[in-house]
């Protein structure tokens, strides 16, 4: 058998052929003469050979035609059938990708202009640690770095986002949608308070509970603006216990944010005050509508005394929630309803 016979056998029972050799037809073309080995279906060469470099403004080349030097060189057409115009790989003529251009008999592969396109900047997970003992800058750098260990608080703190045009800077984002991730993990043993500077909008519980993460997912809507969404990674962790042993008592924002609070009444029944509405929103991150947050307090009094709760400006217990018997606890749910308004909803234990 013959070699031809030997590959036609081959192709048509295996399907498959081990190479294929094109010659093509050596003619010329403009100002060069050249190996044609494909031409589009309006005969314009799309791929060719020559010896020579090819020469700008020759017409008989598709758009996106690839020409192949003896030498080892390669060329891309980025003009037209009419007026080639010649680039390199990695070096691309001026324009951009027309209606015109996509519509004509080639595919484009290096229509690029190089002075519009922004690198985007890569990144390695970096894990960051903060250990501020009171309220912390949550830098432009930390959050890109994609991760946050946050020790230090000795009480319930406030950490802050760097600004949506430092955060810019630092990502060199420019096109709406754009986002970029950054886990926040509470290592402390304190509740800990998110809050958006300017040009960053916070969406979500802004509250991390101690040996809590977060997912931090920040969206470019517009020049140095950013959403950011904050959503719970895992199952919800721990609360951080406060303890106080006096009759009354006055429940501050740090109080409530921990969490969990223990109350030793005594002398007499007591009459603990909720914080305002003003500082309760401070403590929390701003007036985010919609947010809740649970708080846990509990009567451990050592006779039959009770313990009464009482709203302040700006803070309304919702219905009438009764007394907090000795030995026995209840469950309070603030909603966030306004700018400095929070409601109060008591579930009081059997």
């Amino acid at each position: 058998m013959s070699s031809l016979d030997k590959k036609l056998y081959s192709f048509f029972k295996r399907r498959e052929i081990d190479f294929l050799k094109i010659t093509g037809d050596v003619v010329v073309v403009g100002s060069r003469t050249v190996r044609i080995l494909m031409r589009s279906y309006l005969g314009h060469v799309s791929i060719c050979i020559g010896a020579d470099a090819p020469v700008d403004a020759d017409a008989g080349y598709a758009v996106g035609c690839m020409y192949i030097r003896t030498n080892g060189a390669l060329y891309f057409n980025g003009g037209s059938v009419s007026n080639a115009a010649w680039n390199t790989p990695g070096t691309v003529g001026a324009g951009s990708i027309t209606a015109t251009l996509l519509a004509s008999d080639s595919v484009i592969t290096a229509k690029i202009l190089k002075a519009n396109v922004t690198p985007i900047k890569m990144r390695v997970l970096t894990i960051t640690p903060i250990t501020t003992a009171g309220a912390g800058t949550l830098t432009a750098a930390d959050l890109f770095g994609g991760a946050i260990l946050r020790t230090g608080p000795t009480a319930t703190v406030l950490d802050t986002t760097a600004t949506g045009t430092l955060i810019e800077t630092e990502c060199a984002f420019d096109v709406n949608g754009m986002w970029f991730d950054c886990f926040y993990t509470n290592q402390s043993t304190q509740t800990i308070a998110l809050k958006g500077d300017t040009g960053i909008t916070l969406y979500g519980c802004p509250l991390v509970r101690t040996l809590q993460t977060v997912l931090l997912r920040f969206i470019r809507t517009a020049a140095n603006t950013y959403t950011c969404v904050v959503s719970t990674v895992g199952p919800f962790s721990g609360f951080t216990k406060r303890v106080a042993s006096a009759q009354s008592v006055t429940l501050t924002a740090d109080i409530l944010l921990a969490g969990y609070y223990v109350h030793t009444v005594i002398t007499g029944a007591a009459t603990d005050t909720l914080d305002t509405g003003t500082n309760l929103s401070a403590a929390f991150g701003g007036s985010l509508v919609g947010a809740s947050f649970d708080f846990i307090i509990v009567n451990t009094a050592a006779t039959a005394l009770a313990i009464t709760l009482a709203g302040a400006t700006g803070t309304t217990i919702m219905g009438t929630p009764g007394t907090i018997a000795q030995n026995k606890s209840a469950r309070l749910r603030f909603v966030c309803t306004g700018a400095n308004t929070w409601d109060i909803h008591v579930l009081v234990g059997a």
